[in-house]
């Protein structure tokens, strides 16, 4: 396969202005060692804007191609918060998602976020009449102020429900 990155933000762990731009190509073959043929193409983009002196406006997009025959397992997920990981599969997935980030005291910060993505058997089909829409708040806690590394509490809603996560470091 090949893969190309250009990565222009600030911060690895916490950008506040800059760019990631992401591009991987794989190619599967039985001739290969692979069990299938297939192709794989997975394209992120992040954008990053410094709002006023503290605060962050973080755009993502997401699009993942695949042609030939995909084992389930390699199939991507809809994976937008607010919606049960693995739910919603199959060839090809489309996501954007924004965060406003915004601190709260010292070592608490607070982020509010929307996402809207689909998957789609072929590319013709991503047609908007499966568009999945969630959004939500969270809370970040500092645990490592010089590494700007954050704990992270996320709370996302959808048509699906409730869901609750935990995890180190943004989302994106």
């Amino acid at each position: 396969g090949l893969m190309l990155l250009r990565d222009t933000r600030d911060d690895k762990f916490l950008p506040r202005h800059g760019s990631l731009l992401s591009g991987e190509y794989t190619s599967y073959r039985k001739s290969w060692g692979s069990d299938e043929n297939f192709s794989q193409l997975i394209t992120t983009y992040r954008q990053f804007w410094a709002v006023r002196e503290t605060k962050t406006l973080a755009l993502m997009g997401v699009l993942f191609l695949n042609d030939g025959t995909v084992p389930f397992e390699m199939m991507p997920s809809l994976s937008m918060r607010g919606y049960y990981e693995g739910r919603y599969r199959d060839r090809n997935f489309a996501m954007f998602q924004g965060e406003y980030r915004f601190p709260i005291t010292a070592r608490f910060s607070g982020v509010a976020f929307a996402s809207l993505g689909e998957v789609a058997p072929e590319i013709d089909q991503f047609d908007g009449d499966h568009l999945k829409v969630a959004g939500g708040f969270g809370m970040r806690f500092r645990i490592d102020p010089k590494q700007k590394i954050n704990l992270r509490l996320d709370i996302g809603v959808s048509e699906d429900g409730v869901y609750s996560y935990i995890n180190f470091m943004e989302a994106f």
